[in-house]
């Protein structure tokens, strides 16, 4: 049996939830995290926390004293050990309240936590490198809200259905300038040398948990990183490219287009990053 938790009531998977005047599903009025957790710890769960009550002020929520990333946390925890899973994907959904048109009546916040199994190779780095290639048909916008992981992902639903049609396993999507700014559901990095590049906050990119362990990571290690305006032009001059979020971390890209890469520095990079962050968990 499948669990949920909606607003703090635990509740059988499959059953109706919301209303037809739900926010979400009329505006996109939110914002998700999606997290991995092991053995009842989240992965970079500070980063997380962080991300989203920021997210909540900026969208002009109405957070209340208990809706904290302790509380938010508890009940995760709560959720995956209810379903008994060592490894698990968990979605963490808030949304702004009923009522309303564009502009809301209630900006208190309501959540949805759900939860799925995932099996061990999702740790290690991918042994085949990804294809990827450019989405032509969108183009991310560099706003202040550019940043967020919105409950509307319409670009990247596109892109991944693209991607999925040209036979690729990503899709890179660029901003309005035509600099890249990120994929379906990844913060791109790659090697020049021993120099790491990734695009400059700005850019479009979603504010990447994982990235932004990796930057730090980075920092403290003497890896020189370079953020910038990211063209296609310098992805087809990369030596190695990699792709980094919440659920599988890191994985090494292999070719875009004719465009082929290698990895040497990225196992290397995979191998000391993640003994870190297991180092930093505890």
């Amino acid at each position: 049996m499948e669990w949920l938790i909606s607003d703090g009531k635990l509740m059988e998977a499959g059953g109706a939830l919301f209303s037809a005047d739900n926010r979400s599903f009329r505006y996109g009025d939110g914002v998700f995290e999606t997290m991995l957790v092991q053995h009842l710890r989240i992965r970079n769960s500070t980063e997380h926390g962080k991300r989203l009550m920021a997210s909540l002020a900026l969208l002009g929520f109405d957070v209340p004293r208990h809706f904290n990333w302790v509380y938010l946390e508890e009940e995760i925890g709560r959720l995956v050990a209810k379903q008994g899973h060592a490894l698990a994907r968990v979605r963490l959904t808030v949304f702004r309240a009923d009522g309303g048109l564009y502009d809301p009546v209630d900006n208190r916040p309501h959540f949805l936590i759900q939860c799925w199994p995932l099996q061990e190779q999702v740790l290690a780095l991918n042994s085949n490198g990804l294809d990827i290639g450019i989405f032509p048909d969108a183009r991310k916008s560099t706003d202040l809200f550019s940043a967020l992981k919105t409950n509307n992902a319409l670009p990247y639903v596109m892109a991944a259905k693209y991607a999925k049609a040209q036979q690729w396993n990503e899709a890179l999507i660029l901003n309005a300038n035509g600099y890249v700014a990120d994929s379906c559901i990844a913060n791109l990095f790659y090697f020049k040398g021993d120099v790491l590049h990734t695009p400059a906050h700005g850019e479009g990119a979603v504010a990447g948990t994982m990235a932004q362990a990796l930057l730090q990571y980075a920092a403290a290690h003497g890896i020189k990183v370079v953020a910038q305006q990211v063209s296609v032009t310098d992805l087809q001059q990369a030596d190695e490219v990699l792709l980094t979020n919440a659920i599988y971390g890191m994985r090494w890209v292999k070719s875009m287009g004719d465009q082929q890469y290698g990895c040497e520095r990225i196992q290397s990079l995979h191998q000391h990053f993640f003994r870190y962050l297991n180092q930093q968990a505890g």
